[in-house]
C-alpha cells in the first residue's frame, strides 16, 4: 500500500515524499526484514531515477539472509533493468566501450532475455553495425515472432542497409498486428514511417490516437515530427510547444539534454541559425614568375540572417590580394610568354610586379524546405581588380525519395590565375621607335549550367553530374566547355560519430579552346580538348566532444590532350607579327593525388574555430591551399558538434 501511494506521489513530481513514505516504514522496523518491501522501495527508486541509489540498495536486499527464489528473480529483473538504462546512457553519450562493457557484466542467464538483446541491438545500431544489430533482433523473434520492438528495430535497419521496401512492408505489418490501444508501438510505427517520409501513413496513425488521447505529450510530439517532415515547420514549433505544456502536467524528469518535446524544439529552432563568419584562406601554384605563377589570399567576411525556419538572407564583403610575383620584363626569354611580348619585344621596359587586390561584394537567399532548397545570389568579382564582373547564380534542388535533383545556373569568375581572375597589363612598347600602347586582357566568367542527379541504392550513393559552359573575358578568346562526372560512393565503416566512405569517380572534360597560356587574347586557365580520369576517393569524417574532422584524399589516373593554338589568338597583326608560330599541343597524363583535412572546434557555446589544408599533386599542377576560420552563431550552440566541419566558404567559391 506505501509502496503504491508512494509511486503517486513521484508520479506528481514529487519523488523525496514518495520514497521517504517507505523508507521511514523501513527505518522504524529495522529488524524486520521485509524482502518484499525492500524491492518496491527498488521499484521506487528505479521510478524517480535515483539509479545510484538503485544500485547499493538492489546489493544490500540481496546480501540478506532468507530470499526466495521468486524474489531473486524480482532483483535480477531490477539488475537487468539498470543495466540498460545505464547501457541507454552510455549510448547517448558516445561512450560505447562503456556500454559494451556494462551488458558485458549482466549474467549469462540474462543475456537471452529481450531487454538485454534489444539493447545490445541499440548499441550496435549507434556504432554503425546495422546488420549485427538487425541479426541481434532476430534473435528476440526466434523465440516470439511478434515482437514489435524487434521487428520495428529490423525494419530500422533494413531501411538503414537501403532495403526500404522491404523496410516498409515490415512497418506496415507490425501497425496491422497492433491493437488500438498499443500506443506506443503505434507512435513506434508512426516513427520509421515518418523517417521514410511517408508522412500520410504516419499521420494516419497519429490523427486517431490525437482524438484519443488528446494530453498526451508524445503523440503531441509526434504530430511536430510529422508536420516537420512535411514541410509545416510553424506548425511543428506549435505541437512541440503544446508537448512541453504536457509534459509538464505529466511531471516528465527531463535528461541531460532536455524531454523530448525540447530536443525536438531545440532540434527544430537550429533552423534559424544566424551567424558571422571570416577567416582566411591562401592558395599558392607554383609557376613562371609575374606570369602562371599565383599566390591568392582571400579575407572573407560572411554574414547569414535568418528568416522564419526556412529561409536565409546572407552577405559577402571578400578582401582578395593576388600575387603573382615580378615579370622580368628586362629579360626576353623570362617575359616572352606573357601578353605581347613575343610580338612586340621589351625594349626599354624593366621588371614589373603583377599584383592585385579588391573586395567581392554579393547578397543573396536561400529557402531550404522540407523536399526543396534552392539559392540565389548576385555580387561582383573583387572591386579594385583591373577587370571587374558582375557574377551571380541560381541554384534548385528537389527531393524525391531515395533521389535527388540539383540544377545549377550560374555565372562565376576563372580564378585559376592573376590573368584570368583580376585581369592583367601588357605595358606600352617602344617599336621601331613608336610606342605601342598598353593593353588589358583577361578577367574571365564562365556563364553555364550544372544538372545533378543522384540516388541512393542500397548503400551505395550514385551520381552523375552534366555541365556546360561558355568563357567570356575581356580580350580574351571565347572558349566553350562540356563536362560529365560520374560515380558511386560506399561507406566502408559508419559508426554514429564516424564515416569512412571510398567510390568511384569518373571525370571526363572537353574545351574548344586550349587557353591555358599567358600572351595576349589567352584566358590563363587549364582547357583541355580531352581530359579522362578515374580516381578512388576516401573520405573520413566525424566528431570527438567538441572536435570535428574532415580527411579526404584521392588517388587517380589521367588521359590529356591539348590542341595546338596560335600565340595570339585574337589579334592577327600580332600572330602574323611572330610568324603564325602556335603553341604545340599534345598528349599527356599519369597519375596523381590529393590529400586535405580539416577540424573545427567549439571554444565557447557561441564560437567554432577551425583550420585545414589541401594538397593537390599531377603532372605539371601543384597547388596548395590553407585556411584558417573562426564562426559566430548568434544563438548558444547545445548538443554534439555537427560533422562534417563547414569552412567559411569564399564567395569567389561558390
Amino acid at each position: 500500500m506505501l509502496a503504491s501511494v508512494g509511486r503517486e506521489w513521484i508520479a506528481l513530481g514529487q519523488p523525496d515524499t514518495g520514497l521517504k513514505l517507505v523508507s521511514d516504514w523501513l527505518a522504524t522496523h529495522p529488524d524486520d526484514p521485509a524482502i518484499d518491501v525492500r524491492i518496491r522501495y527498488g521499484e521506487l527508486l528505479a521510478a524517480a531515477d535515483r539509479d545510484d541509489a538503485l544500485r547499493a540498495w538492489i546489493a544490500d536486499v540481496r546480501a540478506r539472509p532468507g530470499l526466495a527464489a521468486a524474489q531473486r528473480a524480482d532483483l535480477d529483473h531490477q539488475s537487468l533493468r539498470l543495466a540498460v538504462r545505464d547501457t541507454d546512457r552510455h549510448i547517448a553519450a558516445g561512450d560505447f566501450p562503456a556500454a559494451q562493457r556494462t551488458l558485458d557484466a549482466v549474467p549469462a542467464a540474462q543475456q537471452r532475455e529481450r531487454r538485454w538483446l534489444l539493447a545490445l541491438a541499440d548499441l550496435r545500431e549507434a556504432r554503425g553495425d546495422y546488420a549485427g544489430a538487425a541479426d541481434t533482433a532476430r534473435q528476440v523473434l526466434a523465440t516470439n515472432p511478434q515482437d514489435a520492438g524487434a521487428r520495428l528495430m529490423v525494419a530500422n535497419m533494413l531501411e538503414r542497409q537501403g532495403d526500404e521496401k522491404q523496410a516498409l512492408e515490415m512497418v506496415r505489418a507490425v501497425l496491422a498486428d497492433t491493437p488500438e490501444d498499443d500506443i506506443d508501438t503505434r507512435l513506434s510505427s508512426a516513427r520509421r514511417f515518418t523517417a521514410m517520409r511517408r508522412e500520410d501513413e504516419a499521420m494516419a496513425v497519429v490523427a486517431p490516437l490525437r482524438q484519443r488521447y488528446p494530453e498526451r505529450a508524445d503523440v503531441a510530439v509526434q504530430a511536430g515530427r510529422i508536420a516537420r517532415s512535411r514541410g509545416d515547420f510553424n506548425g511543428a514549433a506549435a505541437l512541440y510547444r503544446e508537448a512541453r505544456m504536457l509534459e509538464r502536467r505529466e511531471n516528465v524528469v527531463a535528461g541531460p539534454d532536455g524531454t523530448q518535446s525540447e530536443r525536438a524544439l531545440a532540434a527544430l529552432e537550429a533552423r534559424r541559425e544566424g551567424q558571422v563568419a571570416t577567416g582566411v584562406a591562401f592558395a599558392h601554384k607554383s609557376g613562371d614568375p609575374g606570369i602562371s605563377r599565383l599566390l591568392a589570399t582571400e579575407i572573407p567576411l560572411y554574414v547569414r540572417i535568418p528568416h522564419g525556419y526556412t529561409g536565409h538572407a546572407f552577405f559577402h564583403a571578400d578582401t582578395v590580394l593576388l600575387d603573382a610575383g615580378t615579370l622580368p620584363g628586362d629579360s626576353e626569354a623570362g617575359s616572352r610568354d606573357f601578353g605581347r611580348f613575343r610580338a612586340l619585344g621589351n625594349a626599354g621596359i624593366g621588371r614589373i610586379g603583377q599584383n592585385d587586390r579588391g573586395v567581392a561584394l554579393a547578397a543573396g537567399y536561400e529557402f531550404n524546405g522540407a523536399y526543396n532548397s534552392w539559392r540565389a545570389d548576385i555580387g561582383t568579382t573583387p572591386l579594385g581588380f583591373l577587370r571587374q564582373n558582375i557574377v551571380g547564380g541560381l541554384r534548385w534542388r528537389g527531393e524525391m525519395g531515395p533521389a535527388s535533383t540539383t540544377v545549377d545556373v550560374s555565372r562565376r569568375p576563372v580564378t585559376s590565375s592573376l590573368v584570368s581572375y583580376a585581369g592583367a597589363t601588357d605595358p606600352a612598347h617602344l617599336v621601331d621607335g613608336q610606342v605601342v600602347g598598353a593593353a588589358t586582357w583577361g578577367g574571365v566568367v564562365r556563364n553555364g549550367v550544372h544538372v545533378r542527379y543522384a540516388r541512393d541504392v542500397g548503400r551505395f550513393g550514385l551520381f552523375a553530374d552534366l555541365g556546360y559552359g561558355i568563357y567570356t573575358g575581356h580580350n580574351v578568346l571565347t572558349n566553350r566547355e562540356f563536362t560529365v562526372r560520374t560515380g558511386f560512393d560506399v561507406p566502408v565503416y559508419e559508426r554514429r560519430d564516424q564515416r569512412l566512405s571510398s567510390g568511384l569517380v569518373l571525370n571526363y572534360w572537353r574545351y574548344s579552346e586550349n587557353e591555358r597560356y599567358y600572351t595576349f587574347g589567352h584566358g590563363g586557365y587549364y582547357s583541355p580538348q580531352r581530359y579522362l580520369s578515374f580516381s578512388i576517393p576516401l573520405d573520413w569524417t566525424g566528431r570527438s566532444g567538441k572536435l570535428s574532422w574532415r580527411v579526404r584524399g584521392s588517388v587517380g589516373w589521367s588521359s590529356t590532350y591539348e590542341k595546338s593554338m596560335p600565340i595570339y589568338p585574337t589579334d592577327a597583326g600580332l600572330q602574323q607579327k611572330v610568324g603564325g608560330a602556335m603553341y604545340d599541343g599534345g598528349s599527356g597524363g599519369g597519375i596523381s593525388y590529393t590529400i586535405g583535412a580539416i577540424v573545427e572546434y567549439r571554444f565557447a557555446p557561441h564560437w567554432v574555430a577551425g583550420a585545414g589544408f589541401e594538397i593537390d599533386r599531377s603532372r605539371d599542377y601543384a597547388p596548395n591551399r590553407a585556411q584558417a576560420y573562426v564562426r559566430y552563431f548568434f544563438d548558444k550552440q547545445q548538443g554534439p558538434v555537427p560533422y562534417p566541419p563547414t569552412p567559411v566558404r569564399p564567395y569567389s567559391a561558390y
